[in-house]
C-alpha cells in the first residue's frame, strides 16, 4: 500500500515551540514573530470551534495564555514560549477559527508578538523529528487535511464499519467535509478503496500506523 498519511510539515522559515505547538515566524524587526499553532496538533486536539486570541497591545507572560483553543475534543491555552507582547491579532481567525485548520501556516496566523528576550526555540529538522515521537505517543495520524469528523471502529466486520461509514457519511458530514475513518481490521484496505470508487467520496489519504489503519475522505455528493 502506497502511504499517502503522516503529511504534517513545517515550514522551513520558522522556529517551533514543542511544548506549546506553536510556531514562530521571524519577522524584520528584531525579536518581533508572527505566532501560529503546528498541524501536527491540530490532528491531536480537532478542529477549532472557536479561537480567542489576546487583545493587541496585551502582555502575556509567559506559561500563561496567549489563545485558548476550544474544539470539540477540548478547551485549553496556547501558552508563549516567553513573555511577549501582542503586537496585532489575526481579526479572521475570530470570524472564522476554521481557517487555521485549513492553513495553519499562512492565513491562519494568531498574532504579532514582540518578545524582550529570545525564546528558545527548536529548528524545523529537529522539531520534524522530535514531532514523530510526539505524533506515536498521541497516536496521531497527519493528513494533508485536518478532518472535520473522526470515527474509530475497532472489533467489527468489514460489513458493518461500511455500513456505519455510510450511515454517518448521510447523517453528519456535509459536501466538502471530511471524514477520518481508523481501523484495526487490515482486511478492510481494498474495501477502503472501492467504498470511495462505488459511492464516488474521494480518498484523500490511506496510511497505516501500527496495527492500524487510516482513511480520509471527502464527501463529494448527497
Amino acid at each position: 500500500m502506497k502511504n499517502r498519511g503522516d503529511n504534517c510539515p513545517l515550514p522551513s522559515d520558522r522556529l517551533y515551540d514543542l511544548d506549546n505547538d506553536l510556531w514562530y515566524k521571524p519577522l524584520g524587526k528584531r525579536r518581533h514573530y508572527l505566532v501560529g499553532v503546528c498541524k501536527p496538533f491540530l490532528h491531536f486536539a480537532g478542529r477549532p470551534k472557536k479561537i480567542i486570541v489576546k487583545r493587541e497591545g496585551v502582555y502575556v507572560k509567559r506559561n500563561t495564555a496567549l489563545a485558548v483553543y476550544i474544539s470539540s475534543r477540548m478547551e485549553g491555552a496556547l501558552m508563549p514560549a516567553v513573555d511577549c507582547q501582542v503586537m496585532k491579532v489575526n481579526e479572521d481567525v475570530a470570524a472564522n477559527p476554521q481557517v487555521v485548520a485549513d492553513d495553519p501556516y499562512e492565513d491562519g496566523w494568531l498574532a504579532e508578538v514582540s518578545c524582550p528576550s529570545e525564546p528558545i526555540l527548536t529548528e524545523p529538522d529537529r522539531a520534524k523529528d522530535l514531532y514523530e515521537e510526539i505524533n506515536n505517543r498521541r497516536g496521531v495520524v497527519c493528513f494533508a487535511h485536518v478532518p472535520h469528523y473522526e470515527m474509530r471502529v475497532y472489533g467489527e466486520s468489514c460489513e458493518s464499519i461500511l455500513t456505519r461509514m455510510n450511515d454517518f457519511m448521510k447523517q453528519h458530514v456535509k459536501v466538502g467535509e471530511t471524514l477520518h475513518i481508523a481501523t484495526g481490521d487490515p482486511a478492510t484496505e481494498v474495501d477502503l478503496i472501492s467504498w470511495a470508487e462505488r459511492t464516488g467520496h474521494e480518498l484523500l489519504g490511506l496510511t497505516r500506523r501500527g496495527s492500524s489503519l487510516h482513511a480520509l475522505y471527502r464527501k463529494s455528493l448527497d
